[in-house]
């Protein structure tokens, strides 16, 4: 009984803290992305305005 409680406490853990860095990944991928986006915006933005 010792055994199959463990066992089911290490899925538990283990589900649980592949869902924390699943989550923690994906909102670095956004962050990194939407600044990506921001900083090729800005670029593009400054070399129209010294072309004109």
């Amino acid at each position: 009984m010792g055994v199959e409680g463990g066992m089911k406490c290490v899925k538990f853990l283990l589900f649980f803290f592949n869902f924390i860095f699943w989550v923690s990944n994906s909102l670095l991928s956004i962050l990194m992305l939407t600044i990506k986006r921001q900083q090729s915006g800005s670029r593009s933005a400054s070399t129209i305005q010294v072309q004109s």
